[in-house]
């Protein structure tokens, strides 16, 4: 069977024009300027080789049949090597895509003109086409590489295929083996042929495959980028909601010092009203009872100034003033303050504080923060916990590092810290209990560093929470020892 090269030739090229403008149809959803010149580059190389291969069966002027057509395929690869190059957001300049058409035309024609042979004409046309081909497969490489779409293998082995097609032809011209007559019937006219048929085929649906595999890739990225905006859009909504309720709170903080002080006014005349009656009944009544009776009132009104007083130390502001401060004292006022709510719980602390002395270098007002603010938490833990176990809180005070520091430990039976909020505990705005400020804890923190001690939270290890009932967190503060 004889091979007509130029038949197949024009057959392909018809092929080109044919496939770029399905691809173009195809993609019609997901255009976008890179499948634009794709796919305009493609539709060029299809004019040019067909104009290559009807140049011979109908009159065509040499300028367009041979420079013109030429210059057009070049002009095709080059819109396609734009192509990859825009989806890697490294294009040409504007002048390059320009100029570079221009060039090759001036000198190809000064090449038909000053040479004038066949073989002169085709090793330019081909060494500038070898130039262009290893530029794409270097661009699909990278492709791959940038996007991990294995599809551009494809695009990546039909410009190889041509580049090894295009080589061996220029190399058999250098050494005289071929007459460089561009449609000889010979072997390496035949691979040339099948090569861009393959290209034709490989290029175009390879492109597409890569297209589509981009755009699966860009809404994954996209749908995830948006989980991730609504997820920073709800977390500032969030903050700003506490940054609110800090707000008020910190209102509310104003008034109860007012609060507190109208308070202090009565108590403290009551005081003095009591001191005046026992004083008055045991000089002038001489009863037992009736001094017990005054006594027992006098005592609860000083137990309530107390309270008041310790609340009032809260609510001002104050400098601080790291000193040696007394733990045992600290943790006596702040289960008095909060006695009440412990009974009415009925919830058992226990104390344990090892050692002769418990001064620890602090800021009194500030250890008063703290402790409230850690057996508050530990009241609501076991408020939580829907059980008939008993409930305790157990503080432990012992001296570690060889009476260096000492260690306070605070325990409860509740159901202890979700794993998933342990990390983000002392976190600023991260409530535990879900109805808290979410700031407690994270004061408490930031007081304690400030007085060079580290608090640190866990839970209680099973084998011995199953042991003494304390089943719950455990906040464990390391402080200075006081000498």
């Amino acid at each position: 069977m004889h091979f007509d090269p130029h038949t197949s030739t024009t057959m392909i090229g018809l092929m080109y024009c044919f496939l770029p403008i399905a691809t173009y149809i195809f993609l019609k959803d997901h255009q976008d300027h890179a499948s634009d010149l794709w796919c305009l580059g493609g539709l060029l190389n299809g004019i040019g080789i067909t104009v290559i291969g009807l140049r011979s069966a109908i009159d065509i002027p040499t300028l367009i049949a041979y420079n013109g057509a030429n210059t057009v395929v070049f002009i095709g690869t080059l819109l396609r090597l734009q192509s990859l190059r825009t989806d890697l957001k490294k294009p040409f300049k504007t002048y390059i895509i320009v100029m570079a058409p221009i060039v090759f035309s001036i000198f190809y024609q000064l090449d038909c003109i000053l040479i004038g042979t066949t073989s002169a004409r085709v090793l330019y046309a081909f060494v500038t086409s070898i130039i262009l081909f290893i530029m794409m497969l270097l661009s699909a490489a990278e492709y791959e590489k940038t996007y991990n779409i294995r599809i551009a293998k494809a695009i990546k082995y039909t410009y190889l295929g041509l580049t090894l097609v295009w080589s061996a032809k220029v190399y058999l011209m250098l050494i005289g083996a071929d007459d460089g007559l561009p449609f000889g019937d010979n072997l390496i006219t035949i691979m040339m042929t099948l090569a861009i048929f393959v290209s034709v085929i490989f290029s175009n649906f390879g492109y597409v495959a890569m297209r589509l595999e981009k755009i699966d890739q860009e809404k994954k990225l996209s749908i995830n980028l948006n989980k991730k905006l609504i997820t920073t859009l709800k977390s500032r909504e969030k903050v700003i909601k506490d940054f609110g309720r800090l707000k008020a709170f910190s209102a509310i903080g104003g008034h109860s010092a007012t609060v507190v002080h109208e308070i202090m006014q009565p108590l403290t005349a009551m005081r003095f009203g009591l001191e005046n009656l026992s004083s008055y009944a045991s000089k002038e009544v001489q009863n037992s009872e009736v001094t017990s009776r005054i006594d027992s009132v006098k005592e609860t009104a000083e137990k309530t100034i107390k309270i008041v007083q310790n609340l009032r130390s809260l609510m001002v502001e104050q400098d601080v003033q790291v000193q040696a401060v007394n733990l045992k004292e600290q943790i006596n006022e702040s289960l008095l303050i909060l006695g009440d709510r412990l009974k009415t719980s009925r919830i058992k602390v226990i104390t344990k504080i090892s050692g002769r002395l418990s001064n620890v270098m602090a800021d009194p007002n500030q250890m008063q923060h703290v402790l409230l603010n850690i057996i508050n938490n530990a009241v609501d833990a076991i408020e939580r916990e829907k059980t008939k176990n008993p409930k305790k809180i157990e503080i432990n005070v012992y001296p570690v590092d060889k009476n260096r520091h000492m260690i306070l430990s605070i325990t409860d039976s509740g159901s202890g810290i979700p794993k998933k909020i342990r990390d983000h505990l002392f976190e600023w705005l991260s409530s535990k209990s879900g109805h808290g400020m979410g700031v407690g804890l994270a004061l408490t923190k930031l007081f304690v560093e400030s007085w060079g001690g580290s608090i640190e939270a866990k839970n209680a290890e099973p084998a011995e929470g199953k042991a003494t009932g304390l089943t719950g967190a455990v906040i464990e503060i390391k402080l200075v020892r006081a000498h």
